[in-house]
């Protein structure tokens, strides 16, 4: 009888083995061996059970694999306080989210959801598959919306994940008035709460800012029983209330969205409006008082000219000239510490030079008429200005016709552009090849960063055509140019020399500041002595 059941087991086996050898090992890489294991349950040696399912729904697998994967698994099942059970009961993870995370533990990828994430995220963290976790940071990123900007986020924070975290700050800081009024900004923690408060890009009306808060802060207060009033909501707020950049609003929108909340005393109330009134003397210390400010700035050239070229452009003096290559030189000021991100420069005109001299045609803007020929046009023509001759009735007229050395060429060549962006005063220099479809963008790669600083920044950009040899590029020079940010006026510009066009624009990015801790004004009845903030006497 033993006899006979050993022939069963070992005819299961061998059947085992025969499909898995004819379905799996021809033609596939491990991780679809492996994962072809998984799914038919060959030669597991450990059991799953699970609560939320009835006791015959199960998870079979190996623990050399799992060991191989995770150390936690390693620990369970091979180190020295090691359970020799074969079954393991789980609670904290469903089947579906478990079956799912051992998909990827056997074959290094798995198919993600957003309703599915967020758990296989928390597993894959509990049993310290490091990769996996990357692989749900990389796919959360491609799927944020203004609906699940905040539960995102809070996961990041959760498992320090730092790229998920500053990639979700930056679609909450571009979004932000779409994220204020989510149902997942109203399940912040604080710490969460306090994170993108503190950002300086979280570009929205600080109106808007506080009522959002101010609602959070409500329903917190209401869930634990306590009285709804201007009092709690501060202390329930927290270090949150003070990146409530409520000195930054106008007098207007301080009277109608803060007078009447109970958020001050009458002395810290007088302080915000005469600190947003300007009057000399005033400081504020219940709140922040660094505006917002939008995370990408892009100064763009002015088409306008300034005083006075109007007449120089009548003149003619502002023409097309033809050179090698161009530089133009910006001068450039910020306000506070920026990046600069990347350069658009304008179209260029490509110009062949001429091995052979052409001549202007008749109906040429150029041409110059000669009611008659005289022994001084012909001199013109012996030295090299040709002078064309008509005779009509008896009439003779000749005309003077300017040589052509340079060609102006089609925009629709698409010709590769090369040179180099530098700026003296930080020893920077960038040389770039620039192709067609990259629609003339100049990467800064790293980013710059401009810090504050007394004195101007010069940036000089040069360009030339890759091809070289007769192509050249044909530019108008431009003076006394000024440029401007158009939102925050932290960033202001201008020509020091160069051509119309060569430079279209700048992009800078702001910095969140979210991670720089805050220096706190001093509140009032205390004085700072050798480093030290004591009361009054």
């Amino acid at each position: 009888m033993e006899s006979d059941d050993a022939v069963h087991v070992l005819q299961r086996s061998t059947d085992a083995l025969q499909t898995y050898t004819v379905g799996c090992q021809q033609n596939k890489g491990l991780g679809a061996c492996l994962l072809e294991m998984y799914n038919q349950s060959l030669w597991t040696d450990v059991i799953f059970r699970f609560k939320d399912h009835a006791e015959v729904a199960t998870i079979k697998a190996h623990k050399t694999v799992l060991a191989a994967r995770s150390q936690v698994f390693q620990a369970m099942f091979f180190g020295p306080c090691a359970d020799k059970n074969d079954q393991v009961e789980l609670e904290h993870v469903t089947r579906e989210t478990f079956d799912l995370f051992l998909r990827y533990v056997y074959s290094d990828t798995v198919d993600l959801s957003t309703e599915t994430v967020f758990e296989i995220l928390r597993t894959a963290h509990c049993y310290q598959v490091s990769s996996l976790v990357q692989f749900c940071a990389v796919f959360l990123m491609n799927v944020i919306t203004t609906d699940n900007a905040c539960d995102v986020l809070s996961n990041a924070m959760l498992y320090d994940l730092t790229a998920l975290r500053d990639t979700c700050c930056s679609f909450i800081d571009n979004h932000a008035l779409e994220v204020l009024k989510s149902d997942s900004f109203m399940n912040l923690n604080e710490k969460c709460l306090l994170y993108i408060l503190k950002g300086d890009t979280l570009y929205a009306d600080e109106t808007k800012i506080l009522e959002a808060v101010d609602k959070w802060a409500r329903k917190k207060i209401a869930e634990n029983g306590e009285e709804v009033n201007g009092t709690n909501v501060r202390k329930y707020l927290g270090e949150c209330f003070y990146q409530v950049r409520i000195p930054t609003m106008t007098s207007e929108s301080l009277l109608r969205s803060v007078s009447r909340r109970g958020y001050f005393s009458v002395e810290e109330y007088a302080d915000i409006s005469g600190y947003i009134n300007r009057i000399s003397g005033i400081s504020v210390s219940t709140n922040s008082s660094v505006g917002r400010i939008s995370e990408t700035e892009t100064v763009q050239e002015m088409l306008g000219y300034c005083k006075g070229e109007e007449n120089s452009l009548a003149s003619g003096e502002n023409k097309y000239t033809v050179h090698d290559s161009i530089s133009s030189t910006v001068q450039i000021v910020v306000g506070r510490d920026v990046c600069l991100s990347k350069i658009v420069i304008g179209k260029l005109c490509p110009y062949e030079t001429l091995k052979k001299s052409l001549y202007s045609p008749f109906e040429n803007e150029y041409h110059k008429q000669i009611q008659s020929i005289t022994k001084k046009d012909k001199e013109m023509s012996r030295n090299k200005l040709i002078v064309q001759v008509e005779s009509i009735w008896n009439e003779v007229k000749g005309y003077v016709l300017k040589p052509i050395e340079e060609l102006e060429l089609p925009e629709y060549l698409n010709l590769d552009i090369s040179g180099s962006v530098t700026i003296e005063s930080l020893s920077f220099k960038q040389d770039f090849k620039m192709q067609h479809q990259d629609n003339n963008v100049i990467k800064i790669i790293p980013e710059l960063i401009l810090k504050k600083a007394s004195s101007p920044y010069k940036l000089t950009v040069v360009l030339r055509y890759t091809c070289g040899g007769a192509i050249k590029i044909g530019a108008v020079p431009k003076k006394n140019y000024c440029g401007f940010s158009a939102h925050s006026r932290e960033i202001h510009t201008r020509y020091v020399n160069g051509f119309q066009g060569a430079i279209k624009s700048m992009q800078f990015k702001f910095f969140s500041n979210r991670d720089i801790k805050p220096v706190l004004p001093l509140k009032s009845g205390t004085q700072k002595v050798h480093g030290i903030c004591s009361k009054k006497s």
